[in-house]
């Protein structure tokens, strides 16, 4: 998980909490941000009034015009300044946009339900857009990554079912998903990812990290 906005760290899950989709694993102080956006929608208050004032000369202007009163050029520059306010109504309106959802993501939250495996940032600490806060694993969809030596990649193909048996001696399903086909030249293996079935419960006999055996019906 990474933070999404600069600033600094309010709070971070504890390692080992689950949490689930959508629940917050961290969050960052927004008072920096929320003083700037009560500044822009001051801004904007004041743009209004400009913008309010700007269009009724211009209706003045027009009227004037009408009777040769007010020369067009006066009347170009009265509209020209209406136009430039409602303009900068449009990019205040799209900044105060912009530092609403700054604040949103200031709340990492979970994207699928897992479990806070390692904290690298604590509270109090300050971290920029892409730093890592810690490391946040999938209970539910686990991967099961094989070394595979490269003579055998041609009897291998996404979609193949194999057995996976855990520490316990437990075996599971799981489904090829993909083979990536660049070899290790000092092992002469390539990658075999396998997505294991989604067990009924919570898996007890297994977890991200743990070493697994990998049934291969390879024929020499």
């Amino acid at each position: 998980m990474t933070a999404a906005v600069e600033g600094e760290l309010d709070w971070v899950a504890e390692p080992g909490t689950r949490i689930q989709a959508g629940q917050p694993i961290a969050r960052l102080d927004t008072g920096p941000l929320r003083l700037k956006l009560e500044e822009l929608q001051r801004l904007r208050e004041r743009e209004a009034v400009n913008e309010a004032y700007q269009a009724r000369l211009v209706d003045r202007y027009t009227a004037l015009r009408e009777s040769q009163n007010v020369s067009a050029f006066q009347l170009d520059e009265a509209v020209s300044r209406r136009d430039t306010a409602r303009m900068d109504m449009a990019i205040l309106q799209t900044r105060i946009r912009q530092m609403e959802d700054e604040i949103a993501r200031s709340t990492v939250r979970a994207r699928f339900n897992g479990l806070v495996a390692e904290r690298q940032k604590q509270a109090g600490e300050y971290v920029v857009p892409g730093e890592v806060i810690g490391r946040f694993v999938d209970l539910d969809r686990l991967e099961v990554r094989a070394a595979v030596p490269i003579a055998y990649q041609s009897q291998l193909a996404a979609g193949d079912r194999l057995d996976v048996t855990t520490g316990a001696g437990t075996k599971r399903e799981g489904t090829v998903r993909t083979l990536i086909a660049s070899g290790d030249p000092a092992s002469q293996t390539f990658e075999l990812r396998i997505d294991l079935a989604r067990a009924k419960e919570p898996a007890r006999d297994i977890m991200p990290g743990q070493l697994v055996k990998v049934d291969l019906p390879l024929e020499p």
